[in-house]
């Protein structure tokens, strides 16, 4: 009996695991600004990998679990870490030259792509 519960434990995870490997990219934008993110479940989740997007075009990875955290590195060598809340807040932290993490901006975000990258909104960042 034992063998048989352990048998189905495992089948029900793997099945899981292809379920969430196989889901589509995920869409969100920042409110009032031209950039947002998309991203996917990674091959182990709760990892998550994608981009940002709109008037953006960085590639991010994350973690998820109460809230989602997204990392990634500017071109210049700023360092960006994101929280993107599941109650529709986010949260943008930055290091400029190796100095201490501080808040660059926060505000709200909805599930879409951003759909003013070319209005002349500013990104927000």
């Amino acid at each position: 009996m034992r063998r048989n519960s352990l048998f189905i434990l495992i089948a029900v995870m793997l099945t899981s695991l292809i379920a969430v490997n196989n889901a589509e990219a995920f869409d969100i934008s920042f409110d009032d600004y031209c950039d947002g993110m998309q991203f996917e479940w990674g091959a182990a989740p709760p990892f998550l990998y994608g981009t940002r997007t709109g008037c953006a075009d960085e590639e991010i990875i994350g973690i998820a679990g109460p809230l989602v955290i997204f990392f990634w590195v500017r071109d210049d060598g700023v360092k960006f870490i994101t929280l993107v809340r599941f109650d529709g807040t986010f949260e943008h932290y930055a290091s400029f030259d190796g100095g201490p993490v501080e808040l660059v901006n926060d505000g709200t975000w909805s599930f879409g792509p951003p759909t003013d990258a070319n209005t002349g909104k500013m990104s927000s960042l």
